[in-house]
């Protein structure tokens, strides 16, 4: 007889990862498959996948999870997973996962979205993972949402290292994307320049 086929082998694997009984398990096995499927099947999985990262108990592991989902979709359909995704990252105190989740959403973000992720980067303490993570909303294309993070990370500039290290300033400034182009121009980074010498001149720094 004829051999099975690609379609028949990832139907098979589509079934096999359908029947993994760990929910964050299965959303990972079927994400991993996602790429390679094509029509029905994908999209199977895909659905499968938002219905098992939401059956996840641990609220940061749930984030991760709809973060990749919300990174992978494309279209409406993306929109209520980005906003789980979001919903859920107000809720975990892992300062890491921010940067990791809102690196994957903000190529799709619209101003809206971008609203509720800045909202979950202001319950971030920490100076470092907080710029991080701001970092990560700047490589967001909507121009005016990524100017809502632009305006959050002018602002912690200003306020949030009065009572900080110098060291801390410039290891946040040294982040990757932070001052990259092509979201930073030259007239940006020059003005932004000119805030931390405003800064050495006029603060107490801590020693």
């Amino acid at each position: 007889g004829q051999a099975p086929g690609a379609g028949h082998h990832q139907r098979q694997a589509l079934a096999a990862a359908l029947r993994v009984q760990e929910p964050a398990a299965r959303c990972a096995a079927l994400l991993l498959m996602a790429d390679e499927l094509e029509g029905g099947g994908q999209e199977q999985a895909l659905s499968a996948a938002l219905a098992a990262a939401q059956e996840v108990d641990s609220v940061a592991a749930r984030a991760l999870l709809l973060g990749k989902l919300g990174a992978l979709r494309n279209g409406l359909a993306s929109r209520k997973v980005m906003l789980g995704a979001l919903m859920a990252l107000h809720q975990v105190t892992d300062w890491r996962i921010h940067a990791t989740v809102l690196q994957g959403l903000a190529p799709h973000l619209d101003g809206d979205l971008m609203v509720m992720a800045l909202a979950a980067v202001r319950k971030i303490d920490e100076n470092l993972p907080r710029m991080r993570a701001l970092a990560a909303l700047l490589t967001c294309p909507d121009g005016a949402a990524r100017r809502s993070a632009w305006l959050l990370v002018a602002d912690d500039l200003c306020y949030r290292f009065r009572t900080r290290p110098r060291a801390e300033l410039y290891a946040c400034l040294a982040l990757p994307g932070l001052l990259a182009p092509p979201y930073v121009d030259a007239e940006m980074a020059a003005s932004i320049a000119q805030v931390v010498i405003q800064l050495e001149a006029e603060w107490q720094w801590p020693v």
